[in-house]
């Protein structure tokens, strides 16, 4: 039984739980396995389903680079190897027993990355992922506050090494902290851009657009060339290229892949389509994994809008066409789709494998495909277009992408994710994060960047006008949005879209509550206090009327809640 069909059945939402404690109202076509602690029932079994695969795995961790390695490292050892890995930054105590479940035996080695943000963490990790190759790519400041200084740090991370056969590092780290690595020395491998080292660079000269890196391993030499020109680059292309070459790739061989290692681009690019569409390119690879987190992207990112799922034939999966068929089938058949377009040899059987669906249909190419569809017709609809490099599907985004400019704002998802629990990690359990999406989230498009946000479980979202709070309770959002520029005019907007007005002066308070009326729901409201920025808010001299005012509410009032607000 795979882990989808276990936990899910189609179009019936969640069925089976793992839980500590059972809820207090039990649905008969509901299932609960009672556990003492849900964590560590999460990590035991994947930690055992690790331990029957007999094929290598590569433990990844360090301060930065994890993923970068990661997918470069993927995208050199593909065509030798049917490869797993650890989707996105799945490096947590979740994400690393989500990761290993998804192992199968097609699979010939796993690329799995492991994150730590206090000490105590990796011994857990390590227990799960077993590597038999370690790779450490940095030592830097991230999660310096859960440790006491930074070799206390990097003695946690080498515990992920405890069985390793060999252990992947920066000679300069090696140099560093000498002691932590004692323990490691009969099977440490480093790299180093000057000094000896396993791979040395003999040289290292920056062109226009890319980088020369001659080396020398061993007795052999050669060289690399780098499109990505800056440090942190240069440092993870270094990793790889040992790391590759450990693995027995011959030298000429990954230096031929090496030069078309890309910036991950392409990978799950939002783009604002014709006609109020979504368009999501994702053909930076073509694997089973990487259909399962599109579609799960696509479902996080589709708000109210239809949706439309253009699919090649893949790749890089090991499996016998057949198998494929069945394992993409049952993706699509655990999630509600509108309709689905397949591209290359293996859309027939996937249709008939769907049950023929009257909403799917099958074209040889991606020529016939564009030939056969009215782009124009396509409105309101998020649009995921996966498959393998060789299609070309570039074709099918231009064709329903409305501005292709040389100057365009580019926003990093991943990164905003990760901006946001870092700020998480820094709060207090109870401190509650709002954050701005107003002016279209500062020209990234407020809808879509707020269902980043709720997907993040941020608490707030704040506007500065009525009309943006009605765009994203339209757009299907219902997280609490504050609007911060409030006048009479949008007061009826307000009650009827369930927003919460901030009033910053007696005349504003009394205009709203004397709009208010007795069938109108409870509204919460957020009163400003001026408290030295001299703009906008209650002064001291205001306090006892505003006391008044709100006492006269009486029964129509909950406690009031004080919260700082930081714009």
């Amino acid at each position: 039984m795979t882990a989808t069909s276990m936990w899910m059945k189609p179009g019936k939402g969640v069925r089976y739980f793992v839980v500590d404690q059972l809820p207090d109202q039990v649905r008969a076509d509901t299932f609960y396995l009672l556990v003492d602690d849900t964590l560590k029932a999460l990590q035991d079994l994947p930690g055992g389903h690790r331990n029957q695969f007999p094929h290598p795995v590569i433990g990844i961790t360090g301060s930065n680079g994890k993923t970068i390695v990661k997918e470069w490292l993927y995208s050199i050892l593909k065509e030798d190897e049917a490869i797993i890995r650890s989707p996105r930054s799945f490096n947590s105590q979740v994400g690393v027993p989500l990761s290993l479940s998804m192992i199968g035996p097609e699979h010939r080695l796993a690329l799995i990355e492991a994150g730590i943000s206090r000490k105590g963490e990796m011994d857990r990790l390590e227990s799960m992922i077993h590597p038999d190759f370690g790779i450490l790519t940095s030592l830097g400041s991230a999660h310096d506050e859960g440790f006491p200084d930074r070799e206390t740090k990097l003695v946690e991370k080498l515990k992920l090494f405890r069985s390793s056969r060999i252990v992947i590092a920066p000679a300069s780290l090696v140099h560093s902290y000498p002691g932590p690595f004692e323990t490691l020395e009969t099977k440490l491998v480093t790299w180093s851009l000057s000094g000896e080292a396993t791979l040395q660079v003999t040289d290292l000269t920056k062109t226009e657009d890319h980088l020369n890196i001659r080396f020398q391993y061993g007795d052999q030499t050669g060289t690399v060339i780098l499109t990505q020109q800056d440090e942190a680059s240069l440092a993870n292309a270094m990793t790889c290229l040992l790391a590759a070459l450990e693995l027995g790739i011959p030298l000429d061989r990954v230096c031929d892949r090496m030069r078309k290692l890309s910036g991950l681009s392409m990978r799950l690019e939002s783009r604002e389509g014709w006609y109020g569409n979504l368009i999501i390119n994702d053909y930076y690879n073509a694997d089973l994994e990487g259909v399962r987190i599109a579609l799960s992207f696509l479902q996080q990112r589709k708000g109210n809008r239809s949706t439309w799922i253009i699919l090649s034939d893949l790749d890089d999966t090991g499996l016998r066409s057949e198998d494929l068929v069945r394992r993409i089938a049952a993706l699509l058949q655990d999630m509600h789709w509108d309709q689905l377009s397949c591209i290359g040899t293996q859309g027939e059987a996937l249709i008939r494998e769907l049950g023929s669906p009257s909403s799917a249909s099958s074209y040889p190419d991606v020529r016939t495909f564009i030939e056969s569809t009215d782009f124009r017709s396509i409105r309101e609809t998020a649009i995921l277009i996966k498959g393998a490099r060789r299609f070309t599907l570039e074709e099918v985004s231009r064709k329903l992408t409305r501005f292709v400019h040389r100057t365009r704002l580019e926003v990093n998802l991943t990164a905003l994710s990760n901006n946001v629990k870092t700020y998480a990690q820094g709060l207090r359990q109870e401190t509650k994060i709002m954050v701005m999406v107003k002016a279209s989230a500062y020209g990234g498009g407020s809808a879509d960047i707020a269902r980043l946000l709720d997907f993040q479980r941020v608490h707030y979202l704040g506007v500065a006008y009525a009309d943006e709070g009605v765009e994203l309770r339209q757009a299907g959002l219902q997280l609490p949005v504050m609007v911060m520029n409030p006048d009479e005019s949008s007061f009826a907007n307000i009650v009827q879209h369930n927003l919460e007005p901030e009033i910053h002066s007696l005349t504003q308070l009394r205009e709203f509550l004397h709009f208010l009326s007795p069938a109108d729901p409870v509204i919460p409201i957020h009163l400003k206090i001026e408290s030295g920025m001299h703009r906008l808010g209650f002064e001291e001299t205001d306090l006892p009327e505003l006391i008044s005012l709100l006492s006269d509410q009486g029964r129509y009032m909950s406690p009031p809640v004080f919260t700082p607000v930081c714009q």
